[in-house]
């Protein structure tokens, strides 16, 4: 039984054979993840254009100002949600008692967090020793609960793989955030350019995201029903608030330690590394939750959706990973200009870490599925703990110094990872079988990219770039027909299911 998010009602579904469900629900699968393809494609190239905007409009410090409220919001809104989110999306199905409790739920704490800090914000903005802080903080404070209002509909439309309608919501939120930061910015509004950027279309979005749902919340709250989501959910909110961490906290460090400008120039770096990853493994990602609450129950089934998604996400997510690192040095000095070019290595340093971590965005997923989120906050803990020690021991050193470590952090625990899911979870290896291939023609691809860079020697930069892509994308179909035949056929099959469900 679910909850129908066209009306609102629970709908009994009819029991069907085993291998008469699992070709529906991966060709669903495979369609909603084409549409977040498309919602991310979109949202990153929006945010490109207005990042290659405003860098050159806008100093390294007023990035790094935006970095730290940024981080402190990114907080709250974990705090906000508690867990209801992830709860609903996993819980195994949706009454309107539930619903309505969720909303509620959700709804009151978003608020009391928004308060909270209201109040703190003055606090925060001194202990960083930047007053416009203070003003920021509070102004962005007012999205936490307009954010608690759009958990229950992204559920009811994520519960049922609608991800058409959220792509076109976000559509229009990334044209109005673009538009709008590139327009205050040449006004000449500085900080508040990227502050709309980041958090001026959360109303708009809202309001979108109701406009495609028919459910509307009753006066009706269950204590009972309170109780069961946030059992769950803390332990979700736990988690990512851990792994939050790594990224704010780290950033936050940065920027009491070496000042706003050099935590403009990581803030940079990480972002482009961001974006072409949120592009690939979130994709997968928020596929992948309610996928595999689907089959949580059959570990068969689970395990051929697991190796499904790593494939997916590995495949795409890694070689672009490690293509971007290649470029990064010659690439951002000639979009954002010269005074950028420390963000050129340390781009190269995180695009590569992002490489290694790509498949592990699939981790949390597993664990909550498997109903064993404790052992997920467990494994985000102990690295997190590592990370921010490392960013305190070499932030004497610089940014780069940080990042170089932070590689080696992720090395390490990815390893921790993989031992932790198979011996624990039960997870098969075989779900990883084709990670090895993707790693060795990325690497063949790396290789060939920074060779012919060091051929060509010093020239423009455009050309090169292009050279360099093109020989690196040879390298690796090359490689990959070779090492990789299977999981290519396999893929190309996926495209062709895609477009028959079309």
């Amino acid at each position: 039984m679910h909850a129908d998010p066209t009306t609102g009602e629970d709908v009994q579904e009819s029991p069907q054979p085993e291998t008469a469900r699992e070709g529906p629900l991966r060709r669903k699968a495979l369609v909603a993840g084409l549409w977040l393809a498309v919602q991310n494609l979109y949202g990153n190239v929006g945010s490109a254009v207005a990042f290659l905007v405003l860098a050159r409009l806008i100093a390294p410090s007023k990035f790094g100002l935006a970095a730290l409220a940024q981080s402190v919001i990114s907080i709250v809104m974990l705090l906000a949600d508690l867990g209801v989110m992830p709860s609903l999306m996993r819980a195994p199905e949706l009454s309107e008692e539930t619903l309505n409790t969720g909303f509620w739920l959700g709804l009151g704490i978003s608020l009391s967090m928004c308060g909270v800090l209201e109040a703190i914000a003055p606090l925060i903005a001194s202990w960083f020793q930047q007053p416009e802080l203070s003003v920021i903080l509070r102004v962005v404070a007012v999205t936490v609960p307009v954010m608690g209002l759009c958990a229950v509909p992204t559920v009811l439309l994520s519960r049922e793989l609608q991800m058409r309608p959220q792509a076109v919501r976000q559509v229009v939120g990334v044209t109005i955030a673009t538009v709008g930061a590139i327009a205050l910015a040449v006004a000449g509004f500085g900080v508040w350019s990227l502050v709309f950027q980041d958090f001026g279309t959360v109303a708009t979005d809202c309001l979108i995201l109701w406009l495609m749902i028919s459910w509307r919340p009753r006066l009706h709250f269950a204590p009972r029903e309170a109780r069961r989501l946030l059992g769950f959910g803390y332990q979700v909110t736990l988690t990512q608030l851990v792994n939050q961490s790594q990224d704010r906290i780290a950033q936050l460090l940065i920027g009491k330690l070496l000042g706003t400008t050099m935590l403009g120039l990581w803030v940079v770096a990480a972002q482009i590394a961001q974006m072409v990853l949120t592009m690939f493994a979130s994709t997968v990602n928020a596929v992948a939750l309610p996928a595999f609450a689907i089959v949580q129950n059959d570990r068969a089934r689970l395990a051929r959706a697991i190796r499904h998604s790593v494939r997916i996400c590995g495949s795409v997510a890694i070689p672009g990973m490690t293509a971007l690192a290649a470029i990064s040095p010659m690439l951002i000095p000639l979009l954002f200009g010269q005074r950028w070019h420390t963000t050129g290595t340390l781009a190269q340093i995180t695009c590569i870490t992002a490489a290694f971590s790509a498949v592990q965005y699939i981790d949390g997923n597993i664990w909550w599925a498997l109903g064993k989120p404790r052992v997920e906050l467990g494994l985000v803990s102990v690295t997190t703990a590592a990370h921010l020690a490392l960013v305190w021991l070499f932030a004497p050193y610089g940014v780069i110094a940080i990042a170089l470590a932070v590689l080696g952090r992720t090395l390490l625990s990815s390893a921790l990872r993989l031992t932790t899911l198979t011996r624990v979870g039960g997870i098969p290896l075989s779900c990883y079988r084709d990670v090895p291939a993707i790693m060795i023609c990325s690497a063949v691809m790396y290789g060939v990219m920074r060779g012919l860079s060091a051929t060509l020697g010093h020239g423009p930069a455009a050309p090169m770039i292009v050279a360099e892509v093109a020989a690196g994308a040879a390298a690796y179909l090359g490689c990959g027909l070779v090492l990789q035949r299977g999981s290519l056929v396999e893929m190309r099959n996926d495209a062709v299911s895609i477009m028959r469900s079309r």
